[in-house]
């Protein structure tokens, strides 16, 4: 039940972020808007500020705020807010990162180590002054996506992301599902949707933090996704609770991915799979069913 909870906000959290672009605004508009922010009051915030919050890309926000205390509503012109992270004792390392403007007087920042540093060191400006109390340090390790260092577990790894308790439309789809043999459904499902051309299906179980799955059909592509996905949390968590039957299926049919999850966690605690359904369906436009 662990893995599937991990999942849920691993899933619903590395895709938190969009933006929406708003094009005609006028340049000289832009510039005023710009001369009369004030880099002292304009907030910096975000979970991609603590060093424990682990995901394949860190993100934190930015608003700007006016001299007169108002928020910045419009843009402020292209390219004037800036980010660089770099290790705070001056070693070299290579970090992405990039700056969303939402048109709207915030922005995104997201960043990405491509290998494990200490006390990240982050500059946020806006033409070159630093914003609010930049720059911010990171304290303690901050690990790259593909380094394997499990060191945290399943809850303290949800509480590290910050996931609220519930959502209710997810407990509200499961509602209908109280009891489900997993076991049954699992062989059903090869049965009916293991149909070369039409349909595939891809069965996985983790077990003692390593990841296995057995793929049926022709067209199995779509397996890419859950596996780095599974991978990415293994890399993260320290041990998910052994459970035998903790599986779930996926399923591409015209277009659609499917999940169903197992007995075990739907019949002991539904809602700590609650984000997995959220996250398909807002964020990848796959849908969740039970019962194949």
């Amino acid at each position: 039940m662990c893995l599937v909870r991990c999942l849920c906000y691993f899933l619903l959290l590395s895709t938190s972020c969009f933006f929406l672009t708003i094009t005609g605004s006028d340049s000289k508009h832009k510039a005023s808007s710009c001369e009369n922010v004030s880099v002292k009051q304009s907030r910096v915030w975000g979970p991609g500020l603590k060093s424990d919050f682990r995901l394949p890309v860190r993100y934190f926000f930015i608003q700007l705020v006016y001299k007169d205390g108002s928020n910045v509503t419009t843009s402020v012109g292209n390219k004037v807010v800036s980010a660089f992270a770099s290790p705070a004792n001056g070693d070299h390392a290579r970090i992405w990162t990039e700056v969303l403007d939402r048109h709207d007087g915030s922005f995104i920042v997201r960043f990405r180590p491509f290998s494990t540093t200490s006390d990240l060191k982050l500059s946020v400006t806006l033409r070159g002054q630093h914003l609010a109390e930049s720059p911010y340090t990171i304290r303690g390790p901050v690990y790259h996506e593909t380094c394997d260092c499990p060191n945290q577990t399943p809850d303290q790894w949800a509480a590290s992301v910050g996931c609220q308790a519930t959502y209710n439309q997810i407990r509200l789809d499961l509602e209908p599902f109280q009891d489900i043999q997993m076991s049954k459904v699992a062989r059903q499902a090869v049965e009916r949707f293991n149909q070369k051309g039409r349909h595939s299906i891809c069965h996985y179980k983790v077990v003692e933090n390593k990841v296995y799955r057995k793929c049926y059909g022709e067209h199995v592509g779509f397996k890419m996704f859950v596996d780095a996905i599974l991978l990415s949390l293994t890399r993260k968590i320290a041990r998910f609770e052994k459970q035998n039957e903790n599986t779930f299926i996926a399923r591409s049919a015209t277009k659609k991915l499917s999940l169903s999850i197992s007995e075990k966690v739907l019949t002991s605690d539904a809602y700590q799979h609650r984000i997995v359904h959220e996250y398909f369906t807002r964020n990848i436009g796959f849908s969740m069913h039970q019962g194949g």
